[in-house]
Formats: structure tokens, C-alpha cells, sequence
């Protein structure tokens, strides 16, 4: 496959605009560019499902996979490659995950990276991690995120061994979000799930372990996480830090996890950037430090 020459990553405009774009026509066409400097690869999953992603390439030996959070309505944009900025000037090589359940239907504004009832993205998004790796040269693999983009890099850790999610102010179980983002998501992707009677908690159950990580972390998993949660959110302390934080510790996984809280501002805000650079470093100098004990 012939690829466009990579950007220099120096040179990388907001949002990626300026950033040469490698059209794939399926998953098992993947294989990006092993040169120094970033392209944007589009990607068809299956018959309307894309994935949109940007591969900044370093050469380094740590690759931070980056997953974005809820949609902003005339704020942000698809693709939409959060957290780039923030990391643009680090040593670190870098993917950035536009949400493929949003080109199911771009009216959805957080999709939490679920994909549809029969497409389970998680394990997809950790194999073109894998493919990342490989093209950069990379074997420290972290995966950070904020909200729901915290939730996905949980998620898609837990398949890749080794790595490290760096995850702030995830949700945990979706049943336990608020409703409305819920019922966006059922409407928009997967309305034979919506409830006709009972429970709303029903159409998660259908999905298994994607809508919960908890239940995803129930059995031994071969990665590791930092969690970084804000005191000052209380229905993500109440509801998804708090619980998840309970059944970890009584967990097999329990020693490769590190629970923090820490003061932000009040309510549900993502990190300030030095802040989320500061734990991708951290998350790093674990990797890179096997001696190291969580």
C-alpha cells in the first residue's frame, strides 16, 4: 500500500487539518508508515463504520494511544483528536482515536468507543495499537483518556498485556451515567435494545463487560492503570471511582492498580493539560522501571 510522506510533527495544526490522509480499505489492510512525523489513516471497519485515526510517529520507545471524551457541540469536531496538543511536544511517538461509533451516526456525542451490539471495538482499537507499535518501534504501551475517553482506555488496556491506562475521571458502568447519554446511544446505534418496560440497566446487560469495567476487571487481566479522580465530582466519586475502586481491591487485580483523588475544579472537568501530560509521564517511568511496585 502506497502511503503519503509524513508530516513533520512540529508542523501538526490544530485538529490535524494540514495532516496527509492514507485511505484503508479495511482492517486487515492496516500497516502504517514506519517514517518519522505524522498521517492520518481512514479506516473502514465494516460497511459504515470508520475509523478516523492520527499516528504521530517518534521513534521512541513509548506510544501513548489517546482516546477523547463527550463531543462538544460547536466546540468539537470530527475527527477529533484529543489531548494532541498537550502531547504534541513530548518525546513520545502518539495515536489519537477519533470514536468510530460516532461515524455510525454523527449526531451521538459520546459513544464511550462501544461500536454496535454485534461490533465490540475494544479488542479492533487494541490490535491497530499493536500495528502502531510495531511501525514506531515502541514497547511501552499507555492509553489515557478523560471521561469517557477514560473509560475506553480501560477498556482497550485490559487486552493489550503490558500496558498502562491512564485514566481521568473515567465512568466506570454506564448503566450508572446519566440517563440521557444513555438513551442517545440507544436511540442512535442500537434502538432494538431501547427498554420497552423494567430496568434501563437491561440494555447494558446485553453488551456484557463492554458497558461496565468492573465487570471487565472481574477476571485476571495482564495490564495495569493509574486512575486519577477529582474530589470535587461527586457523582463520578459516588458512582463510578468509589465502586470501582472497592472491586478492585477485591480483585486479582488488585496490585496493578494505583486510585487516586486529587482537587480540581468543581464538577465533571477534564485535567488541565499540564496535569494529564504530568501522569503520562508517570504512567512512563513505571513502564519503564519493572522494578517498580504499583
Amino acid at each position: 500500500m502506497k502511503f503519503p510522506s509524513p508530516l513533520v510533527s512540529e508542523q501538526i495544526e490544530n485538529g490535524a487539518v494540514n495532516v496527509p490522509v492514507a485511505t484503508v480499505p479495511s482492517l486487515s489492510s492496516f500497516r502504517p508508515h514506519t517514517g518519522v512525523g505524522g498521517v492520518r489513516y481512514l479506516v473502514t471497519i465494516e460497511q459504515d463504520v470508520l475509523l478516523e485515526t492520527l499516528l504521530v510517529n517518534k521513534k521512541s520507545d513509548t506510544i501513548i494511544a489517546v482516546f477523547h471524551g463527550m463531543m462538544v457541540p460547536g466546540h468539537h469536531h470530527l475527527p477529533r483528536f484529543e489531548w494532541l496538543r498537550t502531547l504534541q511536544n513530548t518525546e513520545y511517538s502518539a495515536i489519537y482515536f477519533s470514536d468510530p461509533t460516532l461515524s455510525i451516526d454523527p449526531q451521538l456525542k459520546l459513544g464511550w468507543y462501544l461500536g454496535s451490539e454485534s461490533l465490540d471495538l475494544f479488542p479492533v482499537l487494541a490490535s491497530v495499537l499493536a500495528q502502531a507499535a510495531e511501525a514506531t518501534g515502541a514497547s511501552h504501551l499507555i492509553l489515557a483518556g478523560s471521561s469517557g475517553g477514560a473509560f475506553a482506555s480501560l477498556q482497550v488496556s485490559s487486552y493489550v498485556p503490558g500496558s498502562m491506562a491512564v485514566a481521568f475521571n473515567p465512568q466506570t458502568d454506564i448503566a450508572k451515567y446519566h440517563w440521557p447519554a444513555q438513551a442517545s446511544y440507544l436511540k442512535r446505534i442500537v434502538p432494538q435494545l431501547i427498554p420497552d418496560k423494567g430496568s434501563r440497566k437491561r440494555w447494558s446487560q446485553a453488551l456484557g463487560p463492554r458497558t461496565s469495567v468492573l465487570k471487565q476487571y472481574a477476571q485476571p487481566r495482564a495490564n495495569r492503570a493509574l486512575l486519577l479522580q477529582n474530589r470535587n465530582d461527586p457523582h463520578h466519586v459516588k458512582n463510578h471511582f468509589a465502586p470501582f475502586r472497592e472491586a478492585i481491591t477485591n480483585s486479582p487485580n488488585r496490585d496493578n492498580f494505583i486510585f487516586e483523588l486529587y482537587d480540581g475544579p468543581q464538577g465533571h472537568e477534564p485535567p488541565s493539560r499540564g496535569h494529564f501530560r504530568d501522569a503520562v509521564v508517570r504512567a512512563h517511568d513505571l513502564l519503564a522501571s519493572p522494578a517498580v511496585i504499583l
